[in-house]
């Protein structure tokens, strides 16, 4: 044999021999992808999610029962006793909802409504609505423990509030259920998907969850039977609707979908705007 013919032959038998062991080399690593040991390690990374999950619920938990501890503790602080009925029917109530709203909604929201992923638009406004909720409740208890009878509202209309409260307060129970984009922060959230909700509530009007606190917040104050406290409730009503109306402008403007879905469904908490002043409307949203 020449040698040009016999280095040729040679060249081709590297070939071929190169493909077989690669073409086996793709089948061991194919098998290996199938075997136990690739599954055991798919496992371990479901059960790390899991477990991440499941710290994430159980700190925030802890943290919704430490909140709902110092409410309590204010409340009765302010009022200078515990033995109040109607202040502990309200705490009943708000710590029953606060429980299943805990269990009930998404992990990565409840995440979200600790500890927001993102600066929101207008964050004052969300600081002014946590303080007026406090400082209303406060003022309730000051007044049915420390000023006695004056400002006091009737027993039974103490219970019609409660029940307003609790109608109001399941409502946003289940907007949050429903909606797991439900931060308490207006932004929009891309690293979650962030879409147009429009089941449950969100079916029959745009903010299910700012119509339930324009409810329960006024209701809270006479649940546990103040007049006065309706003073600082008023002003959370009116930081609500400003809150409301610039979240809804906010999602019109940045998430796809929205317009439409505000064209078919009542806008709720949303002051009526005129024709010509739409586009002035004074509120962005993230979907409460």
């Amino acid at each position: 044999m020449q040698p040009d013919a016999q280095r040729a032959v040679e060249i081709d038998i590297g070939d071929a021999q190169v493909g077989d062991l690669l073409n086996s080399c793709s089948g061991v690593i194919e098998d290996h992808e199938d075997s136990p040991i690739a599954e055991r390690k798919d496992s371990l990374a479901r059960q790390a999610l899991e477990q991440s999950l499941d710290f994430v619920v159980l700190k925030v938990i802890s943290l919704r029962r430490r909140s709902a501890a110092s409410l309590s503790a204010t409340l009765f602080l302010a009022a200078g006793t515990t033995h109040i009925a109607s202040i502990r029917h309200y705490l009943a109530i708000f710590s029953a909802l606060l429980l299943v709203t805990m269990f009930s909604v998404d992990p990565g929201l409840a995440q979200e409504r600790v500890c927001p992923r993102g600066p929101g638009i207008n964050d004052g406004l969300r600081f002014a609505t946590g303080f007026l909720f406090v400082v209303t409740l406060a003022v309730a208890a000051l007044s049915v423990g420390r000023l006695r009878t004056v400002f006091n509202v009737p027993t039974p209309l103490r219970g019609a509030a409660l029940l307003a409260f609790s109608l109001s307060g399941s409502l946003q129970a289940w907007a949050m259920i429903v909606n797991p984009f439900f931060s308490p922060v207006v932004r929009l959230q891309p690293e979650c998907g962030h879409r147009v909700i429009a089941d449950g509530p969100y079916r029959f009007m745009r903010h299910p969850g700012y119509f339930a606190m324009l409810i329960s917040i006024p209701a809270s104050a006479l649940a546990i039977g103040s007049w006065l406290a309706l003073l600082p409730a008023c002003f959370f009503f009116f930081v609500i609707l400003r809150r409301a109306c610039l979240e809804d402008k906010f999602l019109r403007a940045n998430l796809p979908g929205y317009i439409d879905y505000a064209n078919h469904v009542p806008r709720g908490p949303i002051p009526r705007q005129r024709a010509h002043r739409e586009d002035k409307c004074r509120t962005y949203n993230a979907n409460p």
